[in-house]
């Protein structure tokens, strides 16, 4: 489907920036910055070799998920106003406002992807 970026990328994507996500909450990423760079933002294509098997991507969801999770529930409400890095731009809070908000915006496509390879709706 020309425009679109495949399934693989799009979870890729999420669990890349779900690195983040892990870091904001005190929580340990799952994969180094070499394993997100096919995941990228722009990056040109999703070259085969260097995807990961959606099986995979699938338990690192899972993973990822439970130590967010974690995360959350550890952290002290006042550093939601407070800024995770001396460079950063915005509070805490509102980085994890973002970032909930970007993993939506990429996961819905995932629903019309799932739909055109034939499999039925998942909700």
């Amino acid at each position: 489907m020309g425009g679109a970026n495949p399934a693989n990328w799009v979870l890729g994507h999420v669990l890349g920036n779900r690195s983040f996500t892990l870091t904001l909450v005190h929580e340990q990423p799952l994969w180094s910055d070499a394993d997100d760079e096919p995941y990228n933002r722009g990056s040109k294509g999703l070259d085969p070799a260097k995807a990961r098997p959606l099986e995979s991507l699938i338990a690192d969801l899972a993973t990822r998920q439970e130590r967010i999770q974690r995360g959350l529930e550890k952290l002290d409400p006042d550093e939601l106003d407070a800024k995770h890095a001396e460079d950063a731009k915005h509070p805490c809070g509102a980085q994890l406002h973002f970032m909930q908000f970007h993993e939506a915006y990429h996961v819905g496509p995932l629903g019309f992807l799932r739909r055109i390879v034939g499999k039925p709706g998942a909700i």
